[in-house]
């Protein structure tokens, strides 16, 4: 396995050309795994700056080496086939040897990265060159509270160009979004692909997003104007969440959180309410999904709704089936 980590990246595991498919089980895995609790960044309208929780996310952070996480996600290939292994943090670029993490897990994966894009240019054009854009999508947020805006274009036009699909996320922050406004139609002029998304948290103590005034609904509303049918109903879940107590989800089977200590939990709402304990270690070789869907204890659901049994396999508004 080292040889996935040395300098020039010199391996005998060819990654697929572009004509060739990967074996794809016939239920496609997907997989979200928080790489690391750190960022570089500490924006006011974070969810751990909002709890105040920066240094136990660091503190708590395990050191796990890229070789024995590269050999848990060949096991997952070997056992259900490829897979969508959605990379997330803090920020995900921090991860050593991140590059050379995401060049070798192309091979047999299809991957979507989080990432404030705030790697320097020449780190970013070295990424376009070397991972390849056909396995790879970004959901890539722009935060005025830290990034240049001029920087930050260039390094845009870098991932725009080379081919990768991404979404560029502006956080519909209270205070800033009369200047996101202005933003997003900058970025929209350059061809960006732009999504807005409604701040979830407490701010001057009312909780967002259901706090938003009529004034800043609109603002957000003429924000969307132009996003496709998918993206619209996708901002429309964030603003009113399901309640999925009860129902039957296929989250554990066909999709799981994985944690940067290797800890799996059924979703990101398990995780974040403490909902029972982990389904086990991601890097224990005797780890499994589940094999039926189960019953959710969760009580509201922003984001892995689409795993609910009466969602599965439909076919997401403007887009394809979950």
């Amino acid at each position: 396995m080292s040889g996935f980590f040395l300098e020039g990246l010199e391996t005998n595991t060819a990654a697929p050309s572009a004509a060739e498919a990967l074996p794809v089980s016939s239920l496609c895995r997907e997989f979200n795994w928080k790489i690391v609790n750190r960022c570089n960044y500490r924006c006011s309208y974070c969810f751990f700056t909002l709890a105040d929780s920066w240094d136990m996310e660091t503190r708590r952070e395990v050191a796990v080496g890229a070789e024995k996480w590269l050999a848990a996600w060949m096991r997952m290939y070997e056992l259900y086939g490829s897979a969508k292994i959605g990379i997330t943090g803090g920020e995900p670029s921090v991860y050593p040897r991140f590059l050379n993490l995401a060049e070798a897990l192309v091979s047999r994966h299809r991957l979507y990265v989080d990432t404030n894009l705030s790697r320097p240019l020449s780190w970013v054009k070295e990424f376009a060159s070397r991972v390849r854009a056909d396995r790879l999508d970004f959901g890539i947020s722009f935060h005025p509270e830290f990034a240049r805006y001029e920087e930050f274009v260039e390094k845009m036009r870098v991932i725009h160009w080379a081919g990768y699909d991404y979404r560029l996320f502006l956080v519909c922050y209270p205070p800033l979004l009369p200047r996101l406004a202005l933003f997003q139609r900058e970025l929209a002029r350059e061809g960006f692909n732009v999504v807005v998304a409604p701040f979830r948290g407490a701010f001057e103590g009312r909780e967002y997003p259901q706090a938003y005034s009529p004034e800043q609904e609109a603002v957000i509303a003429g924000m969307c104007r132009d996003l496709n049918v998918k993206y619209k109903s996708w901002v429309a879940r964030q603003m009113d969440p399901v309640n999925p107590f009860g129902k039957p989800c296929h989250a554990g089977r066909v999709y799981i959180r994985v944690e940067n200590d290797g800890s799996v939990w059924r979703c990101g709402q398990y995780f974040a309410d403490g909902i029972r304990m982990p389904l086990g270690n991601f890097l224990d070789p005797s780890f499994r999904l589940a094999d039926e869907p189960l019953p959710c204890a969760a009580t509201r659901c922003g984001c892995e709704w689409r795993f609910l049994d009466e969602c599965y396999g439909r076919p997401e508004p403007g887009g394809e089936a979950a």
